[in-house]
């Protein structure tokens, strides 16, 4: 029931919005982190959210962070992707 990412490509371009699904009954904000640091952040409707963090160019990996003040440790909290930014 975490969050995951929806339909995400491995390359992506400046200002590239991407979608993050969660549970349609959650409505905290969902953290995305690139390197352990937070870049964007969402709050969901319907089940999903839309960010489109800022990245350098090269590769990165993206982690939705779901109750992030709790335990982001834990897989039903978070989901990774790694991304290539042109």
């Amino acid at each position: 029931r975490g969050p995951r990412w929806v339909d995400a490509p491995l390359v992506i371009t400046e200002g590239a919005a991407l979608t993050i699904a969660v549970d349609a009954r959650a409505t905290a904000p969902i953290a995305v982190a690139a390197d352990g640091a937070v870049i964007a952040s969402c709050t969901p409707a319907a089940g999903a959210c839309v960010v489109a963090p800022t990245l350098p160019i090269g590769v990165a990996r993206l982690c939705a962070l779901a109750r992030a003040d709790r335990a982001p440790a834990l897989p039903e909290n978070r989901a990774c992707i790694d991304v290539a930014r042109l």
